[in-house]
């Protein structure tokens, strides 16, 4: 209910629809010719404030277990939608940075993003780094890892190399998002597990999406969504399975009005002198 509140107040700060009103008049009562002019304001709309914030962040140290895995959570809420890429010991991971960079960025939406980083095996003071930016701002919030059984190198590397087989994770979706009508709206799916695995969205009515020109699902497992419409609002899941088990993650649309779109041609009007 807190979620729902909370994006129907956020929808109503994009939907807004005041303009400033700017008017102006040229007025010369010494031309008697008819050649007076009335400038028409042109409505502006207000656009959202751009805006950055970490609503769940990674913790400042983690324990970890030789053999057990871990999984760093990283959640940022932004306008424009954020974006997220992981660091290890200030050095980007290029698997999530690769696979995050392919999501367009759409100027005057909400979105809260969840990433989650998923490693097989970790050493003692390991720092890992969530980087979150919308392209106008950023921000970092770091991990340092600590052990009390430190694995030699030899067998970090066995670990590294072949991961023990695990259920396929969620590692990036939207957990809710505010875009514009009539734009393409990409929801990310990617998938972190050894082994292959399916991935099936269903839309805001359980349905499986499937054989729809509007709807399409890309190798990355995103969900494209072209010509976003009032009927969308709802709820979007993505699951993935495989032989090891399966993970599911849901998306709240709230598509918003559409921009208006003016016509300039009426600006300039001429007026009568009586």
């Amino acid at each position: 209910m807190f979620k729902l509140v909370s994006l129907l107040i956020a929808a109503a700060l994009v939907s807004l629809q005041s303009a400033y009103i700017v008017s102006a008049q040229i007025d010369n009562p010494k031309n008697d010719l008819d050649n007076n002019i009335q400038i028409n304001p042109v409505p502006q709309r207000r656009r959202l404030r751009n805006f950055i914030k970490m609503t769940q962040a990674p913790p400042q140290r983690v324990r970890y277990e030789p053999g057990a895995g871990l999984q760093l959570v990283c959640e940022v809420t932004g306008s424009p939608a954020p974006q997220v890429q992981w660091l290890k010991n200030g050095e980007p991971m290029l698997d999530y940075e690769e696979e995050t960079n392919e999501i367009p960025t759409v100027a005057n939406n909400i979105a809260r993003l969840v990433s989650k980083l998923v490693l097989s095996a970790a050493r003692a003071g390991d720092v890992f780094t969530c980087d979150a930016n919308n392209g106008l701002k950023e921000i970092t919030a770091s991990t340092t890892v600590y052990t009390e059984s430190e694995l030699s190198p030899q067998l970090l590397s066995l670990e590294n190399l072949f991961p023990a087989p695990s259920k396929p994770v969620i590692t990036l979706h939207y957990e809710d998002i505010i875009q514009e009508s009539g734009t393409s709206l990409l929801l990310p799916c990617r998938v972190s597990g050894a082994g292959e695995h399916q991935i099936v969205w269903q839309d805001n009515n359980n349905q499986v999406v499937y054989g729809s020109p509007r709807l399409q699902v890309l190798p990355s497992g995103d969900l494209l969504i072209v010509e976003l419409q009032w009927g969308d609002m709802g709820q979007w899941s993505c699951t993935t399975r495989s032989s090891q088990g399966k993970d599911t993650a849901g998306t709240f649309v709230y598509p918003s009005k559409p921009r208006k779109q003016y016509d300039y041609s009426n600006i300039f009007c001429p007026i009568s002198v009586a």
